[in-house]
């Protein structure tokens, strides 16, 4: 299903590899907002918000240098099938500080479904 919604907006579902630089940069953060974890910026297991997801972009400390925004908790997201295996990253509203990392990843069945994941459409860089 995540696959579909991406192709209809033109886009297509995010690598593992393309979601990890995403989140972490060139200079492989941690964390999308930096080395050192704050349990408080992104909604996880140590956040302030209520047990469950927040609106997308509605924790502003939750972003990187770049402004991507809930890289970090809120939802897993569904990464493509690439040499690390069909999964989900970034952690979820329940998760700890070990899967709310850039490189926090976990493996599951493509027709897994939980209302803790979600997704991120990517698109290829335009041709100059």
């Amino acid at each position: 299903g995540a696959q579909a919604a991406c192709q209809a907006s033109g886009k297509r579902l995010c690598t593992s590899a393309e979601w990890t630089m995403s989140c972490g940069g060139r200079g492989q953060r941690a964390f999308p907002y930096g080395g050192a974890y704050d349990g408080r910026r992104c909604n996880g297991l140590e956040s302030d918000a209520d047990d469950g997801t927040v609106p997308t972009a509605s924790l502003m400390d939750c972003s990187t240098p770049e402004r991507v925004f809930d890289m970090s908790g809120n939802l897993s997201e569904w990464t493509t099938n690439d040499r690390l295996g069909v999964g989900v990253s970034g952690g979820d509203y329940r998760s700890d500080r070990l899967n709310l990392r850039c490189d926090g990843r976990r493996l599951f069945m493509p027709a897994t479904l939980r209302n803790t994941h979600g997704f991120r459409c990517c698109r290829d860089p335009e041709e100059p």
